[in-house]
């Protein structure tokens, strides 16, 4: 894919942008860790959810979830989307408490609920897990997505390019600080959702719309049928698919949400999600952007991806081969924004990719750097410098955090099977995350042996082979396997170790005021208690996962085309909303932002793709359309939606297609001129198409009702179709319709002339039939025959009618008997 001028200009210009905002903030950020860190616990509760979604919207999130749809259909994003309940956990249960704690990273958190050697100890552990390990591991992922994205756009050395970008982002994150991550997540959002929905709506259109692509995926369910899959469009697995069965799914939404710790999703909060909480300005603001982080991260957001990822199965069914020559189906989400995306935007989805990357490498090596500079270097090695030296050394932690990631890229080689390995790396450690918050009994050793079972019975049952690799069971199984060993060890642990010294724990209890009978004992040492009140949070909790997954089904069967279910899912959302809101007791003014964004990210997406059902496509050559005043042109194998009267001319050896909303299609010849003067569909499709010279051909594809569905308008006659197949020719005042199928047999193509001697007059063709009538002053000359070669030829550049075959046989015989039947017209 070339960039023009143009393009590498947008790309400079995004880059320039995101460095001056690092520079302006570099004054204020180098103050103090705070300001570094956590642009000094102030920002307001839509800058601090923007950016969690923002992180979480990464480069190499759309190729991971078009590899789950392609292997695995709609359904197969199950192995995140059952992580929205420990996200909206978070919301109600956890995140007021991470703001009262006043920590500076998660990690800190260990030493204001544990005490002694053991807490110093697990934070030091800590800090180089999440601040070495998991970090890098993230980074190296999305890194490796931005390989192979460079890779098939710009066939450009990969990894010089990506270090390039690595470069650019670490160098106005260790300007700037977190102030400088926030703002330009905001920016790099709004960029790269827009384009994200582009891309869907080019990829929808390229298909054929919304109906021609559910039609088109018949033929891939066949194939997932066959071999014990499920139905590609199931947002549900079936009972027997195997990729997952009954038995894995229950593991997904029963188990792996609380015992698995997922980056962004961890039981009780942690990593980047817990550093926004701590930025944010009040407890109020912290729980606000959690849960409006929640919606737009699980239902709002994935639905552009997913389009893309459908549309790709239909165009490379065989698909993408990889760099490696092995087929990647990672890779059809970047193969289908090389080849359809208009040439004009490329530009600006390159600058959508790099925000996608930037942002969460910016997020990544920010927080990384406060790891290692805050519970690893001010901790154990310099605990009395200066606020000064603290950022400087934080700036070099940052350095570092870029290098560790850029070695990791070179041995990674699937963006899905890293998450399903920190998936189940992390398993059993959710359950110690959740309860240490809730029960004074969890100490510094429960957690640190949860830590190291995890990893090693995690670590081995990806190595080991106990689990095959191509089980359809095998992540479920592994999960379980670490879940059961790693909870089976830290509970021996916590009840053969002492507790936690009544100090730390009533020193935890006075500043944060957990709620619940699991603090008893220590409650009763601090005066005032908690205010918090767990059977509201509890309700909360179940009405968030209402609102999440009823907006999820709910976008997601309007985007289909489904729209009984998608207003059903929909009002189950609004309702749930509503007991959140009345439980939180957000201000007005808050609550009408949060809704209107809320609106904004479905209403969008949904409206274009809306109107990309009725969609222009240039097959080749020279295409332009009119809309009123404007006028504009098409690029081969791009595609616009389709408004009513827009006009649409082709030039010499050309071709053009427009595709409707029930599957149905126009082909449009060389030198031919037609306008969409109406489309209406409700149960039935009702359009008219005006011919005002050249030649098209009708696919309609869906008869119902007694009249016909569509109509095509010429000079001397309205041409009735539905269900059928055939050609129309409109050259001056001569006018020719071949008939090649019609789905019922009393659907005939009704063609009423309205010029010449014989205005209102109807004649009724049948599969097979031909019909040729030319105004001669004043007077209509016709003749009705069967379709023979000759009249297709006329045709021929549209290429063979996919009805031909059928007709020459079974239909012609019906044509000799129907000729003798139709009076006053010779034949």
């Amino acid at each position: 894919m070339a960039l023009s001028p143009l393009d590498i200009a947008v790309v400079v210009l995004f880059f320039a942008i995101n460095l001056g905002i690092g520079l302006w903030f570099a004054r204020g950020s180098g103050k103090n860790i705070g300001e570094y860190f956590l642009s000094g616990r102030s920002a307001p509760w839509w800058l601090t959810g923007t950016s969690m979604v923002a992180t979480t919207f990464a480069v190499d999130t759309p190729l991971a979830v078009t590899g789950f749809v392609a292997q695995n259909g709609i359904a197969g994003n199950w192995l995140w989307w059952n992580m929205a309940a420990s996200g909206i956990l978070t919301v109600f249960f956890f995140a007021a408490l991470w703001r009262r704690s006043g920590v500076l990273t998660d990690v800190e958190f260990i030493e204001l609920r544990y005490g002694g050697k053991p807490a110093s100890a697990l934070r030091g552990v800590r800090a180089v897990y999440q601040g070495v390990l998991v970090n890098t591991i993230i980074m190296g992922w999305v890194n490796l997505a931005m390989v192979k994205i460079l890779s098939l756009t710009l066939h450009v050395p990969t990894l010089p390019a990506l270090y390039l970008c690595l470069g650019l982002t670490a160098l106005y994150v260790t300007i700037g600080g977190f102030w400088s991550i926030l703002v330009t997540d905001f920016l790099q959002f709004i960029v790269k959702m827009t384009m994200a929905v582009v891309l869907a709506v080019a990829a929808v259109a390229a298909v054929g719309g919304i109906a021609a692509l559910k039609r088109d995926l018949a033929g891939v369910d066949a194939e997932h049928l066959a071999h014990g899959g499920g139905s590609i469009l199931a947002f549900i697995p079936s009972g027997d698919a195997s990729w997952m069965p009954v038995t894995t799914f229950l593991v997904f939404i029963g188990v792996a949400w609380w015992a698995s710790s997922y980056p962004g999703a961890e039981p009780g909060g942690g990593s980047y999600i817990a550093q926004r909480i701590f930025a944010s300005r009040s407890e109020k603001d912290a729980v606000i952007a959690t849960l409006f982080f929640n919606v737009a991260h699980y239902a709002l957001r994935p639905w552009p991806w997913i389009l893309v990822a459908l549309a790709a199965l239909v165009l490379y069914p065989h698909g993408v081969i990889g760099a490696n020559g092995v087929p990647d189906p990672e890779l059809g989400y970047v193969q289908t924004l090389v080849d359809h995306l208009p040439v004009a935007l490329r530009g600006l989805m390159m600058a959508g990719f790099l925000a996608a990357y930037m942002s969460t490498i910016g997020t990544q090596l920010n927080l990384g750097a406060s790891y290692l500079t805050n519970d690893l270097y001010r901790r154990f090695l310099v605990r009395d410098g200066s606020d000064k030296h603290y950022v400087v050394v934080s700036r070099w932690m940052t350095v570092l955090a870029l290098v560790l990631a850029a070695l990791l890229t070179l041995v990674m080689s699937s963006v899905g099977d890293a998450w399903k390995y920190m998936l189940t790396l992390t398993a059993g450690v959710g359950l110690v995350m959740i309860l240490r918050w809730y029960w004074w009994r969890i100490n510094a050793w429960s957690e640190i042996s949860a830590l190291v079972t995890s990893a090693i019975v995690g670590s081995w049952c990806y190595v080991s082979g106990v689990v095959a690799g191509d089980d359809p069971n095998a992540t479920a199984k592994r999960l379980l396997i670490t879940v059961a060993a790693t909870t089976v060890v830290w509970l021996i642990v916590t009840f053969v170790t002492k507790p936690e010294s009544e100090a730390t724990l009533t020193r935890f209890y006075a500043r944060v005021r957990p709620s619940g009978a699991g603090w008893g004992p220590i409650a009763r040492l601090v005066p005032g208690g908690s205010e918090d009140n767990l059977g509201i949070a509890l309700v909360d909790w179940v009405a968030g996962l209402g609102l999440v997954y009823g907006a999820l089904f709910g976008i997601g069967r309007l985007v289909l085309g489904e729209v009984g279910q998608g207003l059903a899912w929909c009002a189950l959302a609004l309702v749930c909303g509503a007991v959140i809101a009345r439980t939180l007791r957000a201000s007005s003014a808050k609550a009408a932002v949060a809704a209107l964004l809320a609106l904004a990210f479905v209403a969008a997406p949904h409206r274009a793709l809306a109107d990309a059902d009725k969609t222009l496509t240039n097959v080749k050559g020279s295409v332009t359309y009119e809309r009123g005043e404007r006028h504009g042109s098409l690029v081969p194998a791009a595609s616009i939606a389709l408004a009513t009267a827009d006009w649409t001319t082709t030039g010499d050896a050309s071709q053009a297609r427009v595709t409707l909303p029930d599957s149905s299609r126009v082909l449009i010849a060389s030198d031919t001129r037609v306008q969409m003067a109406r489309f209406e569909q409700s149960d039935v499709a009702h359009a008219q198409f005006i011919v005002d010279h050249g030649r098209v051909r009708f696919q309609v594809e869906h008869p119902q009702g007694p009249r016909a569905d569509y109509v095509f308008t010429t000079t001397t006659a309205n041409i009735a179709v539905r269900g059928t197949e055939g050609d129309i020719a409109v050259d001056g005042d001569q006018l020719t319709v071949n008939v090649y199928n019609t789905k019922a047999p009393d659907a005939p193509v009704e063609v009423t002339f309205t010029a010449g001697d014989k205005p209102g007059t109807v004649v009724k063709l049948f599969a097979g039939q031909s019909l040729v009538a030319k105004l001669v002053n004043g007077i209509i000359q016709s003749q009705v025959d069967k379709v023979t070669q000759a009249a297709m030829d006329q045709f021929a550049e549209l290429g063979v009618p996919t009805s031909v075959e059928e007709f020459k046989g079974r239909a012609a015989d019906e044509v000799k008997k129907r000729l003798p039947s139709i009076p006053g017209f010779p034949h």
